[in-house]
């Protein structure tokens, strides 16, 4: 196989994913007279970013492991909603009007308003398909 011929795998790039309702339909929001999607741009699991998150995380475990300390679970869920927040490029919401900032704490207060939409999430994460470069030689 010539290597010019390898169809990309391009998950940094990102996608964006427009949440639904627990019935299938497409959430959206007012924002003054227009509607818009309730949605955020996600990087993939194959991802620098993610690669990234997830060497923090390793190393905040190794660490511990090291001075003889266990991680606990609210550390562990703490470094989870880090790893997934730093494969949000984008996302819509906002508090008092401000972009709210992507941050694992902001998006474990979302998720745990809507655990749906975490689900959908962490399901486009792994969706390596969908990061195909359209473009790329088949």
């Amino acid at each position: 196989m010539d290597i010019n011929s390898i169809r990309v795998l391009d998950e940094d790039t990102g996608r964006v994913l427009q949440f639904k309702d627990p019935t299938g339909k497409l959430e959206t929001y007012r924002d003054g007279t227009e509607t818009k999607p309730v949605a955020v741009r996600v990087m993939g699991s194959y991802s620098r970013a993610y690669r990234d998150a997830a060497k923090v995380a390793r190393d905040r475990f190794q660490d511990a492991v090291r001075q003889g300390d266990t991680v606990s679970d609210a550390e562990q869920e703490t470094i989870q909603f880090d790893t997934e927040a730093a494969c949000i490029q984008w996302w819509c919401f906002q508090s008092n009007g401000q972009s709210l900032p992507i941050t694992g704490a902001n998006w474990k207060a979302i998720a745990e308003k809507r655990p749906d939409w975490r689900e959908q999430f962490l399901t486009a994460l792994t969706d390596h398909e969908a990061f195909f470069v359209e473009s790329s030689p088949h």
